[in-house]
């Protein structure tokens, strides 16, 4: 499946005992517990007439706290990115995103690889991981089938400033709504065309974790040209000729 559509489900990663003690760390850092200055935003662009945010982001979260690299989400999904991608294979960066309820805004189709600088070994595995149960009420993923397969990014912009990137998708191309239970993951391809519907929800919250592999030399690499995943985000890739 990952072959073929750039995108894989893995369900129950984590055990209830597991992602309770995942769940509680992500609301201390959703909750201010720890200072995020710099690494928190609102992904919209936007936020609404209550000054809330809409898509709350926090890049490179385990960058505040050495242990977190320990929790049982990072070892499971090391383990299948490293079976996946091979053996060279760790974590380059993490992130923690929420849709608070009656929020409705969408996360634009796009491809990762349209943030990233362009590396000459593109392997690459991003695990978006539930921390609450997922579906299209509440805002699930949503991923293009096999759109990772040509290796070419397509023309992105900003959805607004400040915001997301965003692509253009097709009629024709076939949508797989990325419905998960907590404690499951979908891991996708960098180059794998996906977005995320709004959460409509009244009560429901859409919380994940979404932890990044790629190749240590490709790591190395990206610090060495001074990307950390962290700042303003901008367009690092012509999207025309990758």
């Amino acid at each position: 499946m990952w072959d073929k559509n750039g995108f894989i489900q893995i369900d129950n990663i984590l055990s209830q005992s597991e992602l309770e003690i995942v769940a509680q760390i992500c609301d201390r850092l959703l909750n201010g517990n720890y200072d995020t200055e710099g690494l928190r935003s609102d992904l919209s662009g936007k936020s609404d007439s209550a000054n809330q945010e809409l898509i709350t982001q926090i890049m490179c979260p385990s960058s505040l706290d050495s242990e977190f690299l320990n929790l049982p989400h990072f070892k499971k999904t090391r383990k299948i990115a490293i079976e996946i991608l091979g053996d060279d294979i760790d974590v380059d960066f993490d992130m923690i995103i929420n849709k608070r309820p009656n929020t409705t805004t969408e996360t634009p189709w796009h491809q990762d690889a349209a943030y990233w600088p362009s590396l000459e070994d593109k392997r690459a595995c991003s695990f978006w991981i539930a921390l609450d149960d997922v579906n299209q009420e509440n805002g699930c993923m949503m991923y293009i089938g096999s759109s990772h397969q040509s290796g070419v990014l397509r023309k992105h912009e900003f959805a607004h400033a400040g915001g997301a990137l965003k692509t253009s998708v097709s009629q024709d191309e076939e949508i797989y709504f990325g419905e998960l239970r907590k404690g499951s993951t979908i891991g996708h391809h960098g180059h794998t065309v996906h977005g995320a519907l709004g959460n409509q929800s009244n009560i429901n919250q859409r919380r994940a974790w979404i932890i990044n592999y790629r190749p240590i030399p490709m790591i190395k690499q990206m610090r060495d040209l001074g990307y950390n995943h962290t700042g303003k985000r901008k367009i690092l890739v012509d999207c025309n000729r990758e």
